[in-house]
């Protein structure tokens, strides 16, 4: 028979260990607070402005669980509210008037315009004869008057595997104004190519080396393909699919290859019943119903 000593009680209807039911307990007594209008705001500690660090709630006490349902960003919003990402060396060299060239303090910010991650800060110049208000950048802007911020935000997106909603989420958690989803679609749209040809291009390079590695003239390597949606053994239904091969003697992917059944601009354009303009078409693939084996053997084919 089990041993049910290192339990104290059900939780749920289960035996539940000693941490897991105190826990629950604090669960519990947390939920009566929050019933009871006593819930503490971890958003809301920068309204005082006066307030010192000791005096700001011990962040072990907080629960994270809905950290960030009361994040408001908006022209509404206080420029000293919330957290910023803030490129250091680029704001000390701004911090000077446009017009006088006095030097300029943050405690005399008046207002904030936000750009994604980045911000222009409007500060007023103390000198009594100038008084003039002066734009403030937080950070590099690129040859195309995009902030740097933005399109590193797209690239880490892309590397770690995320959306637009993962990202804000992270930002919103942090308390951090999070970025709209078309401004991660513009730095899509330009980066994308980009991406896409630095992908070729370390592909050919991946070749060249595998083949040197290689004891005859012939590439060796490891196909394999999967799709974004889950499919059970009856129904591989997904849209889109993507497959590469990676050499043996090296582990690099020396070819990758993704298809796709259809292209949000012709879908919308065709919902609507008009013309479609002409555009890069993301639609590559047309076949059987069971997309996602579709795809996977079509990419194996295109790849070999």
């Amino acid at each position: 028979m089990a041993d049910d000593s290192k339990y104290v009680r059900r939780v749920r209807g289960k035996l539940a260990s000693r941490g897991r039911t105190s826990k629950a307990d604090r669960m519990r007594q947390y939920n009566k607070h929050i019933e009871n209008g006593t819930e503490v705001n971890e958003h809301d500690y920068c309204q005082n402005q006066q307030a010192r660090p000791e005096e700001f709630t011990n962040a072990s006490n907080m629960d994270i669980r809905h950290i960030g349902e009361n994040v408001e960003v908006g022209s509404s919003k206080p420029w000293f509210q919330g957290r910023r990402v803030v490129e250091l060396d680029v704001l000390a060299r701004s911090m000077n008037c446009e017009k006088c060239n006095s030097w300029l303090r943050l405690s005399d910010i008046v207002d904030e315009v936000v750009y994604g991650m980045a911000s222009y800060l409007y500060i007023t110049c103390q000198n009594s004869v100038c008084r003039h208000i002066s734009l403030v950048p937080t950070g590099k802007k690129s040859s195309k008057r995009g902030f740097d911020i933005n399109y590193k935000v797209y690239l880490a997106m892309i590397n770690a595997g995320m959306g637009p909603s993962h990202v804000n989420s992270f930002l919103t958690g942090c308390n951090i104004p999070p970025v709209d989803e078309s401004t991660l679609r513009k730095k899509q749209k330009e980066l994308a190519p980009i991406i896409i040809n630095a992908a070729e291009t370390s592909c050919k390079s991946a070749q060249i080396e595998e083949l040197e590695c290689s004891s005859s003239n012939e590439l060796e390597g490891s196909f394999d393909a999967g799709w974004q949606k889950r499919g059970s053994a009856w129904s591989y239904n997904s849209q889109t699919g993507h497959s590469s091969l990676i050499g043996v003697n090296t582990g690099k992917v020396v070819e990758f290859d993704v298809r796709s059944k259809n292209c949000s601009v012709c879908s919308y354009y065709q919902g609507r019943n008009e013309t479609t303009p002409q555009h890069e078409c993301n639609a590559n693939w047309t076949g059987t119903r069971k997309v996602s084996y579709g795809l996977e053997n079509k990419s194996q084919f295109r790849i070999k």
